[in-house]
């Protein structure tokens, strides 16, 4: 982890007294905020491609565990089984841009960065965690603080989001799934695309049990030209000279416009802080 990524997780938390409560300042529920998750910073300090999540589901049992600061997808035994990261890591293995070798932490990779686009698991305005939708100014200030400079610091080349909740909180709208656009976000064009999340219903239904992702992680990989890096047993092109002229072969599949024609707007930390919804 280089130091702006460093600094950066220290701010959101660093211990069970030492963590961001701006969204809980003056809120009801600030004595039982619970310590924020951090975002997963890799072993590549620039990694290629951003998965995004929505939010930590429930963290009261971990509120003054030693376990905190806690990491998405944390691979600590701690934390029991953990279906929904066993199946992002399908994914990763079955689009080869996996680390299967590293046992310890199923879901680590030098392509991605994974985080959320909200790192509390509380919302500040009802007190009320789990499966539930985080308020509007919480939701856009976390991703002005945070989420953000993440993408400053990283510079990926793509950004994959895991859910509506987790697309709406960052572009107030959401693309179709499997489906490629070209989309500003700070200042900045990155690839977008949103694919089902994957908790066990939504992987086993949405995501055919991981047969869906195949085929449009394969075209943004191409297009991104990271196909370099894909291991040819899996289900996208692997190591391949041809990769360029392959990219420009699948330039068909990234829509530059939104689901209904319009061009999307440009996403900036003034708007990102004014507007929100999960």
């Amino acid at each position: 982890m280089n130091n702006e990524l460093r600094s950066l997780q220290e701010q959101l938390c660093t211990d069970t007294k030492n963590f961001c409560r701006e969204c809980f300042v003056g809120s009801a529920f600030a004595s039982v905020q619970n310590p924020p998750n951090v975002f997963r910073a890799g072993r590549n300090a620039h990694a290629k491609i951003f998965f995004i999540f929505d939010k930590p589901n429930n963290n009261d049992d971990f509120r003054r565990s030693h376990l905190v600061p806690i990491t998405i997808g944390d691979p600590r035994q701690e934390f029991g089984a953990q279906p929904t990261y066993d199946n992002l890591r399908a994914i990763l293995d079955g689009c080869g841009i996996g680390s299967a070798r590293n046992e310890a932490d199923p879901v680590d990779s030098e392509l991605v960065h994974i985080t959320n686009a909200v790192k509390c698991d509380k919302c500040a305005t009802s007190g009320q965690t789990g499966g539930i939708t985080i308020g509007k100014n919480q939701a856009r200030n976390c991703v002005s603080r945070f989420l953000l400079r993440e993408l400053a610091i990283i510079k990926p080349v793509a950004v994959v989001f895991f859910s509506v909740n987790a697309q709406r909180s960052v572009l107030n709208r959401v693309t179709k799934p499997g489906e490629m656009h070209f989309v500003p976000i700070d200042g900045v064009t990155y690839r977008v695309m949103r694919v089902p999340h994957t908790a066990q219903q939504s992987f086993n239904t949405h995501g055919d049990k991981g047969e869906f992702y195949r085929e449009p992680f394969r075209n943004l990989l191409v297009s991104a030209g990271i196909v370099g890096h894909l291991s040819k047993e899996s289900g996208c092109p692997g190591a391949d000279p041809e990769g360029s002229a392959l990219a420009m072969q699948h330039s068909s599949f990234v829509q530059p416009l939104s689901g209904d024609g319009r061009a999307f707007p440009a996403v900036d930390r003034k708007s990102t802080r004014l507007n929100s919804s999960h």
